[in-house]
């Protein structure tokens, strides 16, 4: 008894908060179908321990009957006959639960409530203009970039159109530009071949700041590993690198600079033409991480004079699974990925050519609307901060950069207990970076900006879209007055 009893022991040690969260998560299974006769119990439970004791004990006797029922089959098999026991599986959902509204689940009820997404940070809705310039080389055109007949051509027109349209768009030769599944991949293999680059060259000391994407900072790690000096450039409180600070670290070992022109936690902005010149002088090269840049400000590499830049669409209202790499010519190329001759012999696999054109026509539009957006999403920006202005406790990590992104302490609130309650109010954001949103590790940006643990642990993103409406803000404001009142009190909600 006590081994079937155990796991409801340490139900208590859970934070109340996390455990409405993942009943709240189970139940929406629930409305699936899948135990849909377990739902109406989770739905009006009134204490999380008589719900979990419910989910617990329906897994462990739909297990025993699972296995009793494989047992049964295998005894019956031996005798040439079946077991059916088709009667035990209800034919459809309950018609209660299947007929409902679009909603979301919060613990102990249920609400109608049009969610609101604050984490354009993360990723962006897919623009409806954007697919259905991509929908042709799903259907009708689409052949294999690489295939001789006229469908491989027609696909391979639209690699060379998109290729030249984002060229055109960050000023640069369409020779130069590289087409990823994304911008970590982007950020490897510009680290990678940079690096190697350098080498080549008698420099093996790679600049890296210490704010870097996870993408960035593992790459260095692993080229660490493969003998490369790192060196991590420290950030200033405010979150820039400052370019005093770079030059202080350049020797003639330098072979390459990695400084990211807008961060993805803070949205602060760096001074990336200042760093860059830093770097050419000492004659190194220089790789900006451009993801978060690139939603927000133009792009043009020739001004800013980097060798090496990386974009990812999903940032800019394209599709998730693409991205590109800025090469200066001149720069010696080395191949990641092996096993084919697309994009000039250095990356091999087959061309996804329905996200290479959403992309390029992603960018494009976003860069005519930029401006716009920009002026919104500033107001947005302002307009929730004013809401939350006579909240105690509330401080902005970073000086002001990109105008979607804002970056907040919340004294004395654990900021995954903030981002689950959220969620289960119906507001989407983040602790931090998407690709780290997974560890229980605090922001290593923020504690590059000087933050302690406990700050960091307390620190939340908020990101607006061109989507986001002034009435969706002032309730996503509203509430989160709300649950830094309750949470601070030590309820969730």
């Amino acid at each position: 008894m006590l081994r079937i009893f155990s796991p409801l022991i340490l139900i208590n040690k859970i934070p109340l908060v996390h455990l409405q969260y993942f009943i709240g998560r189970w139940g929406a299974n629930a409305v699936k179908g899948e135990v849909s006769l377990l739902f109406p119990c989770l739905r009006f439970c009134k204490e999380p321990i008589i719900a979990t004791i419910i989910v617990y004990f329906f897994t462990f006797f739909k297990g025993v009957f699972e296995k009793s029922y494989k047992i049964l089959q295998i005894f019956l098999s031996k005798r040439g006959k079946t077991a059916d026991f088709s009667f035990f599986r209800r034919r459809k959902p309950l018609r209660a639960l299947t007929k409902r509204k679009k909603s979301f689940i919060m613990y102990g009820k249920e609400t109608t409530m049009k969610r609101i997404y604050l984490d354009h940070a993360a990723t962006t809705p897919l623009d409806k203009e954007i697919l259905e310039k991509m929908t042709p080389y799903f259907l009708a055109d689409f052949g294999n970039a690489d295939s001789p007949h006229a469908q491989g051509r027609a696909a391979m027109n639209a690699v060379d159109n998109a290729r030249d349209l984002l060229a055109e768009k960050i000023n640069a030769k369409p020779s130069e530009v590289y087409f990823t599944s994304g911008g970590t991949e982007a950020d490897n293999w510009a680290m990678y071949c940079g690096a190697y680059a350098a080498k080549e060259k008698g420099r093996n000391q790679i600049l890296v700041s210490a704010i870097e994407h996870h993408a960035v900072l593992a790459s260095a790690e692993r080229l660490k590993n493969e003998g490369f000096e790192i060196v991590y450039i420290p950030a200033a409180k405010n979150g820039k690198i400052e370019v005093k600070t770079l030059q202080s670290l350049l020797c003639e070992r330098t072979g390459l600079v990695a400084v990211m022109s807008a961060n993805n936690e803070t949205g602060v902005l760096q001074p990336i033409e200042e760093l860059c010149a830093a770097a050419k002088a000492a004659g190194s090269l220089f790789f900006t991480d451009g993801v978060q840049l690139a939603p927000y400000l133009p792009v043009d590499v020739k001004k800013s004079g980097v060798d090496m830049l990386s974009l990812s669409a999903h940032k800019f209202y394209g599709p998730k699974g693409c991205g590109a790499l800025y090469i200066k010519g001149g720069v010696k190329m080395r191949g990641l990925i092996v096993g084919g001759e697309q994009e000039r012999g250095l990356r091999g696999g087959t061309s996804n050519v329905p996200a290479i054109v959403g992309m390029a026509a992603a960018y494009a539009k976003n860069l005519q609307e930029q401006a716009d957006a920009a002026e919104k999403l500033r107001g947005l920006r302002a307009l929730f901060l004013q809401e939350l202005a006579g909240e105690d406790g509330v401080e902005i990590n970073g000086e002001e950069g990109l105008p979607a992104l804002l970056n907040l302490r919340l004294k004395g609130i654990r900021n995954t207990d903030f981002v689950y309650s959220m969620d289960l109010k119906g507001v989407s954001l983040s602790a931090g970076s998407a690709c780290a949103s997974a560890s229980i590790k605090p922001s290593h940006v923020l504690l590059a900006m000087g933050l302690s643990e406990e700050e960091a642990r307390e620190s939340v993103r908020f990101s607006f879209g061109k989507e986001n409406t002034k009435e969706e803000i002032l309730q996503a404001a509203n509430v989160a007055k709300e649950l830094i009142s309750r949470l601070r009190g030590g309820n969730s909600l």
